[in-house]
């Protein structure tokens, strides 16, 4: 096996640079194409909760266009908002004892 030349801290330095970034790009595909799996797997869920109610694709696409139009209020996740509801003030507890 031949002996490599002794290289310059810069010849070094850009060699790595260059290593690192073959590396970088490989991890960028990958990425895309994880990206592109979930979207896929994000559709397949979205298609089966529509099949799941017995929506057609046009009675889905009005629900969307009238959630567009009239959008639902945020939610609120504050941990106030959030507590454990407790029997004192839940009335389904109540008309249970």
């Amino acid at each position: 096996m031949p002996k490599r030349k002794p290289q310059s801290p810069l010849a070094r330095l850009r060699e790595e640079r260059a290593d690192v970034q073959r590396r970088l790009d490989i991890l960028h595909a990958r990425a895309k194409d994880l990206d592109e799996q979930i979207k896929k797997q994000e559709d397949l869920e979205i298609v089966g909760a529509v099949r799941a109610k017995g929506l057609s694709l046009e009675a889905f696409a009005a629900l969307l266009d009238r959630l567009a139009q009239n959008p639902l209020p945020p939610v609120d996740r504050t941990p106030e908002a959030t507590e454990s509801v407790t029997s004192e003030n839940n009335p389904l507890q109540q008309q249970e004892e």
